[in-house]
């Protein structure tokens, strides 16, 4: 599938070899189907290629993927953000958890107040991505 995004055969495999290399191409034809556009693919997989790199660095392994750790990768990454490239890794969490490797989102702890945050900064998110597409 990265074939219909990518010409360069050295950046196909450079994209198949990071820590998501065996979900590039399912994400691909995901963002696909949804109707995303060929250039909004590529810097998808792109960002999928850094949190991975990044991830590595650090000792964590696909199933280690979640909201906090998608979030705490974009904390410092405020432009990843305004492109939307965040959504992409949440795109990413969201075919994992649909094939059983990531878990299930947790609920947030804490009372009423706690909860009204957790759903407002996902919200927020979530409003910061639909104005970039």
């Amino acid at each position: 599938m990265l074939e219909d995004f990518f010409t360069h055969g050295h950046i196909i495999a450079r994209h198949r070899a990071g820590l998501f290399g065996t979900h590039v191409d399912g994400l691909a034809e995901d963002l696909s189907i949804e109707g995303y556009a060929r250039q909004s693919v590529r810097s998808a997989i792109a960002a999928v290629r850094g949190f991975g790199s990044w991830m590595e660095r650090r000792d964590l392994r696909v199933k280690d993927v979640s909201e906090k750790m998608i979030n705490e990768f974009g904390r410092h990454r405020r432009s990843w953000i305004r492109r939307g490239r965040l959504a992409a890794l949440h795109a990413l969490l969201t075919r994992l958890r649909r094939l059983g490797i990531a878990s299930l989102r947790l609920q947030p702890a804490g009372g009423p107040i706690e909860r009204i945050e957790q759903d407002f900064g996902t919200l927020e998110n979530t409003q910061t991505v639909a104005r970039v597409f």
